[in-house]
């Protein structure tokens, strides 16, 4: 069984069904982690997520040291963070607006 959190975008729990069509998924609201199994707590971050992430926003702190405090409580389960996206693709993009990014400090 594998539990994904609501908030995650449809697309992907129909990658996952379609691709692992013999485990079961259960849609649910998870107080940490995107994805999580008995023994594996996942955090499925994009590159701009990540980003934002350690940075923050003009209004709020970078909230991945407190998630991550979060999900290291969970003594039972590897946590791991996923990391999903196009590192090129995204500073060509952020490029574009102006904002130099560089790929080896991310």
């Amino acid at each position: 069984m594998i539990w994904v959190d609501s908030r995650e975008p449809k697309k992907y729990l129909e990658f996952l069904v379609k691709t692992f069509p013999k485990t079961r998924f259960e849609v649910t609201a998870l107080q940490e982690g995107d994805y999580m199994s008995e023994r594996v707590l996942v955090e499925r971050k994009t590159v701009a997520d990540l980003r934002s992430s350690i940075l923050g926003t003009k209004d709020k702190t970078g909230r991945l040291i407190k998630q991550l405090e979060r999900m290291a409580t969970h003594d039972s389960q590897i946590v791991v963070i996923m990391i999903t996206g196009n590192m090129e693709k995204y500073t060509a993009d952020m490029r574009k607006i102006g904002i130099e990014i560089d790929q080896e400090i991310l």
